[in-house]
């Protein structure tokens, strides 16, 4: 602080006045100075901190991207993995219908074969029940022509045999009637019956009578066999060839049919097994096409 002894009070005052207005410049000035420097500090301070939001600015933006990157890469993964649990999915299911549709090929080809081979085995059932009824029909056809043969000629004996016997009772009844009126009245022994139409056969009247002796026939009782008879005559064994060829005839007609009845049970039990195989191929077959329907099923 000046001393001011020599002044006077308004020099003096002058002075202080100029004194203290040079201190305010100067204050002022320095105050500026000072204001100047806060401010420059407060910008490079603004500039750094506005530099560090900048560069914190960056850095988030740059992070947000990174995280968006992140995110996006994240998705792109699961989907990538969604991706590939589907195509794993799919070539399991792809392989799953292959093999389905390769066992269901299988089991078809397996079907088809097998009732390829039942309709073979069928026909040739069918086939040899055809060619052994066929063989029955030839061999009916032979026996019934033997017999019709055979027959033919036993009407043709029978006929002679009753022509004959007609003659003998015609001779018969022609010698009673001349022996009629020379001789009394007695009761016949024996009737004729005719059986057939020209087939007659005398029958004793009194089968107590059994030692009567008839011109042209030879009536023996019930007890009087063969060899004991006294007479053989012709008509008489000829009737019994003819009874006994009817009773063979039979007999072989009768074996016939049993050997015939025999034959066809044994085609129908060939032939109901060749349809219960057949039954029984159906309902395998059935089976498989319910597994395959299945399968197919499963696959979608």
């Amino acid at each position: 602080m000046p001393v001011f002894t020599a002044l006077s009070v308004e020099d003096e005052v002058q002075e202080r006045t100029k004194h203290i207005e040079e201190a305010r410049k100067r204050r002022i000035i320095e105050l500026r100075r000072v204001e100047q420097e806060r401010a420059k500090e407060m910008l490079s301070r603004f500039k750094a901190a506005s530099a560090q939001n900048r560069q914190q600015q960056t850095q988030f933006i740059q992070e947000l991207s990174l995280y968006e990157q992140k995110k996006r890469i994240q998705q792109e993964l699961r989907e990538i993995e969604e991706l590939l649990r589907t195509a794993d999915a799919n070539q399991e299911a792809a392989g799953v219908r292959a093999r389905a549709h390769s066992m269901a090929r299988l089991r078809t080809k397996d079907t088809y074969e097998r009732r390829r081979s039942a309709l073979d085995r069928g026909n040739s059932a069918l086939q040899l029940l055809q060619a052994q009824k066929q063989i029955d029909t030839e061999i009916l056809e032979r026996k019934e022509k033997t017999r019709l043969q055979t027959r033919q000629v036993e009407d043709i004996r029978a006929r002679q045999a009753v022509l004959i016997a007609r003659a003998r009772e015609l001779e018969r009844r022609i010698a009673l009637e001349k022996d009629q009126h020379s001789k009394p009245k007695e009761d016949k022994p024996y009737a004729i019956v005719e059986v057939t139409k020209d087939n007659y056969i005398p029958l004793l009247a009194n089968r107590n009578k059994s030692t009567a002796r008839i011109p042209g026939f030879q009536v023996l009782s019930d007890s009087l066999s063969d060899e004991n008879n006294p007479s053989n005559d012709p008509d008489q064994t000829y009737h019994k060839n003819a009874f006994l060829a009817a009773e063979a005839t039979k007999n072989m007609a009768r074996k016939t049919a049993i050997e015939n009845a025999e034959s066809r049970a044994r085609a129908e039990k060939v032939v109901r097994d060749e349809l219960r195989k057949t039954v029984k191929e159906k309902e395998t077959a059935k089976v498989a096409d319910e597994a395959i329907r299945l399968l197919y099923t499963l696959s979608k």
